[in-house]
């Protein structure tokens, strides 16, 4: 009788560890054109904050991907180089428009 309740103990642990790391395996993540990111103001700021412009570098890919983590939801971004170095430019400009209207107390 002990011996069944032991192997059914280690059963339980085993399935328990791995379902476990199945799920750590296969995170949840939505694929989504840089386009739509964009469209969302919230996200666009963990990809400023999350995301190396570096990822540009190499000009021979077609398409650049990048990983953002936000709201417990992991984003797989994707977009041509125009694309991300517009949204790379989008930063430098909306923060210089920002620091003007500042200065002129439009703000």
């Amino acid at each position: 009788m002990k011996t069944t309740r032991l192997l059914f103990f280690f059963v339980f642990i085993f399935c328990a560890g791995h379902l476990f790391s199945q799920s750590e395996a296969h995170p949840n993540y939505q694929k989504i054109p840089i386009e739509k990111a964009i469209q969302n103001y919230k996200l666009v700021k963990a990809m400023y904050n999350q995301i190396d412009p570096g990822i540009i570098y190499n000009e021979e890919q077609k398409i650049y991907f990048a990983e953002v983590k936000f709201n417990h939801i992991l984003y797989l971004i994707y977009g041509n180089l125009e694309q991300w170095i517009n949204f790379f430019l989008m930063d430098s400009t909306a923060s210089s428009a920002a620091s003007s209207a500042r200065q002129t107390n439009i703000l």
